[in-house]
């Protein structure tokens, strides 16, 4: 009688563990399929290339270059421009994400990117034309913000 109550309660346990997985896994391989609406976040994304992720002890910072595309060659002059966006993100859970646009920049020569000494904050030099003149922009970045220095 005790070897009967015995088999019964492992058939069950057995039961449930087999049974009550499939019906977990079932739903944890649901996959979803949304559409996403914002558009300027798909143009993004479909331009977007990662050009630098650097990581110090406080935060990660990821610099994505997008470019408009090739210009019009019937235009004596560049169409095409470059926009930089910046996304800063703090190690740890839950993600504390800033986000940053700067540009456009035309006709985009060279970027460099410099770690400071300090590891708080970064350096973004960006070579580009404004009025037919080679300039060169540098942008601050840390954490909370992204500002123009020159």
């Amino acid at each position: 009688m005790l070897k009967r109550i015995f088999l019964l309660i492992i058939a069950l346990c057995l039961n449930y563990c087999v049974f009550g997985q499939i019906q977990e896994n079932h739903l944890v391989n649901d996959i979803l399929i949304t559409k996403v609406e914002n558009e300027e976040l798909a143009e993004v994304l479909s331009l977007c290339h990662l050009d630098t992720s650097h990581l110090n002890e406080s935060f990660e910072v990821r610099l994505f270059r997008v470019n408009n595309g090739p210009g019009n060659p019937d235009l004596p002059y560049c169409n095409s421009s470059t926009n930089f966006y910046i996304c800063n993100s703090m190690c740890g859970l839950p993600p504390d994400i800033r986000l940053f646009k700067i540009g456009p920049f035309f006709e985009l020569d060279s970027m460099k990117f410099i770690t400071q000494s300090d590891n708080q904050h970064y350096i973004l030099t960006v070579r580009h034309l404004i009025s037919n003149r080679s300039v060169e922009s540098l942008f601050r970045i840390d954490y909370e913000s992204v500002t123009l220095i020159h």
